[in-house]
């Protein structure tokens, strides 16, 4: 797993309130850095990592992070993740889009996020001739997600009004005046 993927991967995994009882289980974290890509191409329009996320019964996967935390090793899709013992070292538009993330997504389980995938013309494109239940691993392509995201943020509609709100947020909170190319986040 390259760097930029397996530090977020970790800074993901320092987000929940553990003493509050949050956490984050394998199917949230693989929903998480789908969404993490899915507002990299929104707000900046470039890949937050490289690696292909696949289209999988169980919604968007990145296969890395699925052999990280491989269900031989003991891990199964429910199990909570522990955070690492210190925070990776990110630079702060990756930290940026990850916190946003985050700040949006967070709250849900990994099953709700599952569904909210399998709701999305990304997940459901790749998986065109596949069963509900069939394994596959057909790829998302980065285009699909970036068109389909521009498109619900261009949207008036409550459903995904949303993204408007958490694009407002990403710039205020961070002090951009304006997202520009050049706000860009690193790549690998």
């Amino acid at each position: 797993m390259t760097s930029i993927l397996k530090n977020s991967v970790n800074y993901l995994l320092t987000k929940p309130d553990t003493e509050a009882g949050s956490s984050i289980t394998h199917l949230k974290l693989q929903k998480l850095l789908y969404y993490t890509q899915a507002l990299s191409l929104l707000f900046s329009e470039k890949p937050l990592f490289l690696q292909p996320i696949e289209a999988w019964a169980r919604g968007p996967v990145i296969k890395e992070v699925f052999v990280r935390f491989h269900p031989n090793d003991g891990y199964t899709a429910t199990t909570a993740l522990l955070p690492p013992k210190t925070e990776p070292d990110l630079p702060n538009d990756i930290k940026t889009v990850l916190d946003t993330t985050w700040d949006y997504y967070g709250m849900y389980t990994g099953e709700y996020l599952e569904q909210l995938t399998h709701s999305e013309q990304p997940w459901i494109k790749a998986r065109q001739g596949l069963g509900p239940t069939e394994r596959g691993n057909n790829i998302i392509s980065i285009e699909s997600i970036k068109d389909f995201f521009q498109q619900q943020f261009h949207k008036d509609s409550d459903e995904f009004g949303f993204l408007d709100a958490i694009y407002q947020k990403y710039q205020l909170h961070y002090g951009l005046e304006t997202a520009t190319e050049d706000d860009g986040f690193l790549l690998e």
